[in-house]
């Protein structure tokens, strides 16, 4: 199940949103697409008695690493 929430188009329990809000299912998908291509991670967590903990993990590029980067471009 969590990793089908990362999957385009798919969503959650509707009838647990808090706002009501019916979005497209694409955020979570995004988030782990952007995060793969920066060399990152982002998975779910379960929290005993319900709810859930999303970790974004995201290598941390030095500044040196950085001005590097630019002057190549």
């Amino acid at each position: 199940m969590a990793d089908s929430l990362f999957l385009p188009f798919r969503r959650g329990d509707a009838s647990r949103s808090r706002r009501g809000d019916e979005g497209a299912g694409l955020g979570l998908a995004l988030t782990r697409q952007i995060a793969e291509q920066h060399g990152g991670t982002v998975h779910v967590e379960a929290t005993p008695g319900g709810g859930a903990t999303f970790v974004l993990r995201v290598p941390r590029r030095e500044p040196a690493a950085e001005a590097a980067l630019v002057s190549a471009g």
